[in-house]
């Protein structure tokens, strides 16, 4: 049971600490915006709200035309010719894995502030403030008034949570999905309680809403059915329960079937791709790390670091999950469960049975970690007033924390940005030369991530944009029409590379190697 004192009210110093944590975070998540590269799924996400097909864009550019900066820029800026019906369209040709909602109510905040940027991500960032009253409401709604702590727990480790700010500073819909599963567990707990048809219309809504937020609310849907028929008090709301669940599927089944339809072509077939089972240990290692801790894993020594934190949050974060289960009530314990491991589990089975990394994305896991954060709130609540051990250890996690969310502030890149991560250093080679020509080819991420480049790069870069589909032969190599100081080619396919070679009598060289980057200069071009 927590401290008498706090059944009243918090101690004084204890509740300014958290006040200033949460401003901490507040901070975070506003300043800075575009202090970070614009990474490849945010050019896409420009794209989709200024209602551009892939398509419409490769017809346009990727004719192995000579173009300027600008004429990639102009599908990052917003469209006037276009509306909000253009945008649903284009998503369900395009990208139908990602529902409309938040690319809609994206556009309208564009209309209002602009296509910056800093004004894109500002609405995520904006958004990403509602997770505070809200993790608070949900934990009052599970725990009662009387625990209070709880909740102003639960804000001050998702205000330092260098998860949730990454996310919150990124053109994406991971702040407003993370918005919607708190609000439609409110709204469940609450029908639940009350059992009353205005409460069920609300839960109906916000679960439709988070179903055209992100598909992956489908599981948190049917985590949320376990719990209910788990609960023996609620065995007298399953008819309503069940009844407003399904309405709110049958809201979301065109969007569904659109994309069960389109999967094999546009959908993110990529999760089901083997990867070996070291590297898939490794991305749990940092999916853990990922919620408490900012790291960049470019050297040793920080991944010993980095696997020492993660064997102590591990341990902590076990220990809560069970301190949870044995002293809260099965309808609050259950809940915070289903919540966690639902989705997870979902992810994770196929992984194992069939081999992929769809449970390694850590964007896909944010009920995990709410339910992750949730249980240590409700752990840090009860043992803040009881042992110094438990003091230090809750200063410890916050103090990590803060010091990750300073880093993170001054960082120019994150871990979020996955195929884009080292863009800033490609962009800085090119940057430096006169007159510099950057070829690519339509491949895997070069799509993408060309127009993420584009941000990057200076006006003097001219680009020479190639889509095998559209030329002779697959190696087809377009003539250079202009002269250029330095020639440049970003992941070039190894027959195009040859055959690049062959026609301008040239030697291409090595000039950057990453995981995801490739970037070759030519010698000479006769």
């Amino acid at each position: 049971i927590l401290h008498s004192a706090t059944s009243t009210l918090m101690n004084k110093k204890l509740k300014l600490l958290i006040i200033t944590i949460v401003i901490l975070g507040i901070f975070f998540r506003l300043s800075n915006l575009d202090g970070k590269i614009y990474w490849h799924d945010e050019a896409y996400t420009s794209m989709r709200v200024a209602s551009y097909t892939k398509n419409e864009i490769l017809e346009d550019i990727f004719k192995g035309q000579i173009i300027e900066r600008d004429d990639l820029q102009k599908y990052q800026r917003l469209n006037q010719k276009t509306g909000l019906k253009d945008i649903i369209h284009c998503l369900a040709i395009d990208n139908p894995q990602h529902p409309p909602f938040y690319y809609l109510l994206l556009r309208l905040w564009m209309n209002l502030f602009g296509d910056s940027i800093t004004a894109i991500r500002s609405f995520s960032a904006v958004i990403s403030l509602l997770v505070f009253p809200c993790i608070y409401w949900l934990c009052r709604e599970l725990f009662g008034n009387s625990t209070a702590l709880i909740g102003w727990m639960a804000m001050a480790l998702v205000a330092v949570s260098p998860f949730h700010i990454l996310y919150a500073q990124e053109a994406r819909e991971y702040s407003l999905w993370t918005v919607m599963i708190l609000v439609s567990s409110i709204a469940l707990l609450k029908a639940l309680r009350f059992n009353k048809v205005k409460l069920w219309t609300l839960y109906g809504l916000t679960l439709t809403l988070s179903f055209y937020t992100h598909p992956l609310s489908l599981p948190i849907a049917i985590g949320n059915s376990i719990y209910v028929l788990a609960i023996k008090d609620f065995r007298k709301v399953i008819i309503p329960y069940f009844g407003t669940s399904i309405i709110a599927l049958l809201c979301f089944a065109p969007w569904l079937a659109i994309i069960i339809t389109t999967w094999d072509e546009v959908g993110s077939t990529w999760t089901s791709i083997p990867i070996r089972p070291i590297s898939w240990l490794q991305a749990w290692v940092a999916n853990i790390n990922n919620i408490f801790l900012f790291t960049t894993n470019n050297n040793p020594e920080e991944q010993i670091f980095t696997y020492v934190i993660f064997t102590i949050l591990c341990l902590i974060s076990l220990y809560s999950l069970y301190f949870l289960v044995k002293n809260a009530e099965k309808k609050e314990w259950l809940f915070i469960l289903t919540l966690t491991f639902t989705l997870a589990l979902i992810l994770v089975i196929p992984d194992l049975i069939k081999g992929g990394q769809r449970s390694i994305s850590t964007r896909y896991l944010i009920p995990f970690i709410l339910g992750i954060q949730l249980s240590l709130a409700y752990l840090f609540a009860h043992k803040i007033y009881q042992q110094k051990l438990w003091q230090v250890i809750i200063a410890g996690v916050f103090t990590v924390g803060v010091i990750s969310c300073c880093i993170n502030y001054q960082a120019t890149t994150a871990w979020s940005k996955v195929v884009s991560y080292n863009n800033g250093q490609v962009a800085d080679i090119i940057n430096q030369k006169e007159k510099p020509l950057l070829i690519t080819r339509r491949f895997a991420i070069n799509f993408g991530n060309i127009f993420a480049l584009s941000h990057l790069l200076e006006d003097q870069v001219k680009f020479q944009l190639i889509d095998a589909k559209l030329q002779p032969h697959p190696s087809y190599v377009p003539p250079i029409t202009e002269d250029f100081s330095d020639i440049f080619l970003l992941n070039p396919a190894e027959e195009f590379q040859q055959e690049f070679e062959k026609v301008y009598d040239t030697q291409l060289d090595l000039v950057y190697n990453d995981k995801h980057l490739q970037l070759w200069q030519a010698n000479s071009v006769n």
